[in-house]
């Protein structure tokens, strides 16, 4: 026998043809793997991750400001003229406005604003000595706005409507609020500052639930 028929007969011998045949055909029919039993599922847990925390985040923005509280009492809304509201509004003659970066007495990062409020900006006001006389954080939209001006000493033209006004509780914090058509303005101590809140064309209900959170 040749060296050539020797090879090939030694080749049939060790080598099981049906054998490695069926090995092959069962490595063609095994399925591949299917990623997307796998990426499913992540997908699935990334969604409710992030339905969880903008549900987080919503909550935090509200955290049910516009639901009374334990600690509020009665609301009572103080009817006021037109007239005495607008005597409220604006600068005396011996005050001046500037339009600069200040410290804010608290983070607003929880406080309600109403969404459309989206322009803010703050103010100092100074009296004719050159003297801070309070603060003024502004946020507005058209016709809009919320006015948060605060001192840490009383502001005295108001301390008529104030010294007529019935008070209500917000979170245990005394306030007194004043209506007039489209306006409120609340008069408040806290922590310190002497507050005055103006708004113009906000819901009651948006002020109660900046209030709430402000106050808290």
């Amino acid at each position: 026998m040749t060296n050539k028929g020797k090879l090939k007969q030694s080749i049939e011998k060790d080598i099981n043809k049906i054998e490695n045949y069926n090995q092959i055909i069962e490595k063609i029919n095994k399925p591949a793997f299917n990623w997307k039993y796998v990426l499913v599922p992540v997908c699935l847990i990334l969604i409710v991750s992030l339905f969880i925390l903008n549900s987080n985040k919503s909550a935090k923005n509200s955290l049910n400001y516009n639901m009374a509280t334990k600690l509020d009492g009665e609301i009572i809304i103080n009817e006021i003229a037109s007239s005495t509201a607008s005597e409220m509004e604006g600068l005396t003659s011996n005050e001046k406005l500037e339009e600069q970066e200040i410290i804010e007495p608290f983070s607003m990062n929880n406080v309600y604003i109403p969404e459309d409020l989206k322009t803010k900006k703050t103010y100092v006001v100074y009296n004719n000595d050159n003297k801070i006389s309070y603060y003024v954080i502004n946020y507005s939209n058209n016709n809009r706005y919320l006015n948060i001006t605060y001192s840490k000493e009383k502001y005295s033209k108001y301390s008529s409507m104030e010294k007529n006004g019935e008070s209500s509780f917000i979170n245990d914090t005394e306030v007194k609020i004043f209506a007039s058509n489209n306006k409120f303005i609340t008069i408040s101590s806290y922590k310190d500052y002497n507050y005055v809140i103006e708004t113009l064309n906000l819901e009651q209900d948006e002020l109660l639930m900046f209030l709430r959170s402000y106050f808290i």
